[in-house]
C-alpha cells in the first residue's frame, strides 16, 4: 500500500458511487488510512463538489444514473486536468476499460475491489497528483526565474552599453590627449629648432666679441651648458614623438650587448666626469640582444647619466651584467642621494613632475626616451632606492635565442638563432638591502 504523501496537508479524496454501502465504505477505509474523503451519490453532485473541496483523486463508479462515470471523467479533465481519475465497475468490458483510458482515467478497477487495492491505487495517483504538482511549481519558479534573469539580464546590457559608451568616450579623450603630447612634442622639436639655433648663433657672436671680459668664461660655461640641455631636449621630443606615432620604423635586429654597452660609456663618462662621478668600466657581456644600435646606445648612456645624478662626488657609478633565459639585466647602482617613495612609480613619465623635482631634473627627457627605448624593443626598466643610499637602475633587454622576436607596432622580425655564449657570469658584486619595496617598473605606455 502506498500511504498518502502529501508534504503540508492531507491528500483529499473524492468518492462518486451511487450506492449509499459503497461509498461509506470506502470512505471509512480511506479516512483510517489518513485521507480526507468527501462523497457523491452521482456526476451532478460530483461536479459541484469538485469547486469546493478540490479533490487530488476522484475514485468513481461507471454506471451511475445521469452522467456515467466516463462522463464525469470527461468533465473533470476539462474542469481540473490535474486531478486523477480512477474508474471503477461491477460490469467491466473492454469498451468501457478503453474509453476510460482514452478519456485519461490513472486506473480501472472491477468491483468488488477490496480495502488494499483501493489503497493501493489511490496511493499511486495520489504520488503521480503529488509529482505532477511539483513539477508544475517547479516549471513555475522556473518561469519567473526565467523572466527575472531576463529583466536582469537587460538590466546588465544597458549597464554594459552604458559602460561601453563611457569607456569609448574615454578612449577618446585619452587618445586626443596622447595626440595632443605628441603635437606638442613636434612643435617644439621642429618650430623652436630654427629659432633656437638663430638665438644660440647671435648669443656665440656676443661671447667672442665680449672675450677677455671679467666672468665672461663662466657665463659662456653655463650658456653652452643650457644650450646642449636645450637641444637634448628637442632632440628627445623628436625621437618621442617617432616612437610614438612610427615605431615600425624601427626595426629590430641582433646587436652586440658587449659594443653597444662600450659606446654607452664612452658617451656617458665625459658627462659623469664634469659632475666629479666616476664611472666603472663596462662589464664582460657576451649576450646579442634585441634593438637598434644606435638607439641602445643613446637610452643606455641616458640611464648611466641619470644615476650619476644621484651619486655622490667622488664616488662612482657601478654597473653589472647578469645573463639569463629571459634576457640580459643590466643593474646601474649610484651611492649618494634617493627618491622620494612616492617619486618613483612616476619617474620615467615624459611630462611627470616627480623627475623635475629630483637629481635627475637637469637631464630633461633623457630618462623617459631611454625607458621608451628599451620597451620599444620588448625590455623594461626600472627605478629603485637601495641602501647603503642610493639608487640602482634595472635595465632587462631581451635576447635573441629565439627564431623570432615580436615588437610592439612592428611586426614580427625574423632573426637568426644565436646561440648564447657559454661563459654567461658577469663580474660578481653583491646587491645592497633594498630600503622599501616601492619600485617603478614601466611599459610602452604613453607618459
Amino acid at each position: 500500500m502506498i500511504a498518502p504523501t502529501g508534504q503540508n496537508s492531507v491528500v483529499r479524496v473524492l468518492v462518486v458511487d451511487d450506492e449509499k454501502a459503497v461509498r461509506a465504505g470506502v470512505r471509512g477505509f480511506l479516512e483510517m488510512a489518513g485521507y480526507e474523503v468527501e462523497v457523491a451519490e452521482h456526476a451532478s453532485a460530483a461536479m459541484r463538489l469538485l469547486t469546493g473541496c478540490a479533490p487530488d483523486v476522484v475514485l468513481s463508479d461507471i454506471t451511475m444514473p445521469g452522467l456515467s462515470g466516463v462522463d464525469l471523467l470527461r468533465e473533470i479533465r476539462r474542469a481540473a486536468p490535474d486531478v486523477q481519475v480512477i474508474m471503477m465497475t461491477g460490469a467491466p468490458t473492454i469498451e468501457t476499460a478503453s474509453e476510460a483510458v482514452r478519456a485519461g482515467a490513472a486506473d480501472y478497477l472491477t468491483k468488488p475491489v477490496n480495502k488494499e487495492g483501493i489503497l493501493r491505487s489511490v496511493g499511486r495517483a495520489a504520488q503521480v497528483k503529488r509529482l505532477e504538482d511539483e513539477s508544475r511549481r517547479l516549471q513555475r519558479e522556473n518561469e519567473s526565474y526565467r523572466l527575472e534573469l531576463e529583466a536582469r539580464n537587460e538590466q546588465l546590457d544597458a549597464l554594459v552599453r552604458k559602460k561601453s559608451r563611457q569607456l569609448a568616450a574615454a578612449h577618446d579623450r585619452l587618445v586626443l590627449a596622447d595626440r595632443t603630447k605628441l603635437d606638442f612634442l613636434r612643435l617644439i622639436s621642429h618650430e623652436l629648432r630654427t629659432p633656437a639655433h638663430g638665438l644660440f648663433g647671435i648669443a656665440g657672436l656676443v661671447f667672442d666679441a665680449c672675450r677677455g671680459q671679467e666672468g665672461m668664461r663662466e657665463l659662456r660655461d653655463l650658456f653652452e651648458a643650457s644650450r646642449a640641455r636645450m637641444m637634448d631636449t628637442l632632440d628627445g621630443a623628436l625621437l618621442l614623438a617617432q616612437i610614438q606615432t612610427s615605431r615600425e620604423e624601427f626595426k629590430p635586429t641582433r646587436v652586440s650587448l658587449s659594443a653597444v654597452l662600450a659606446d654607452a660609456h664612452a658617451t656617458a663618462l665625459p658627462h659623469l666626469r664634469m659632475r666629479g662621478v666616476g664611472l666603472d668600466g663596462p662589464p664582460a657581456c657576451f649576450a646579442t640582444v634585441i634593438g637598434n644600435p644606435n638607439l641602445l646606445r643613446t637610452a643606455l648612456s641616458s640611464l648611466l647619466e641619470t644615476a650619476g645624478m644621484f651619486a655622490e662626488e667622488g664616488r662612482s657609478v657601478v654597473l653589472r651584467c647578469v645573463e639569463a633565459a629571459e634576457g640580459a639585466t643590466l643593474r646601474v647602482r649610484a651611492a649618494g642621494r634617493t627618491l622620494a617613495p612616492d617619486a618613483i612609480p612616476g619617474f620615467f613619465e615624459v611630462f611627470g613632475a616627480v623627475r623635475q623635482s629630483s637629481p635627475a631634473e637637469e637631464l630633461g627627457l633623457k630618462p623617459a626616451v631611454a625607458e621608451r627605448i628599451v620597451s620599444l624593443f620588448g625590455g623594461s626598466v626600472r627605478i629603485e632606492n637601495v641602501e647603503p643610499p642610493g639608487v640602482e637602475l634595472t635595465i632587462l633587454l631581451p635576447i635573441t635565442h629565439t627564431a623570432q622576436v615580436a615588437v610592439p607596432g612592428a611586426g614580427i622580425a625574423l632573426l637568426e638563432r644565436i646561440p648564447v655564449a657559454a661563459q654567461r657570469q658577469g663580474p660578481g658584486g653583491g646587491a645592497g638591502k633594498q630600503s622599501g619595496s616601492t619600485q617603478a617598473s614601466t611599459g610602452m605606455g604613453a607618459g
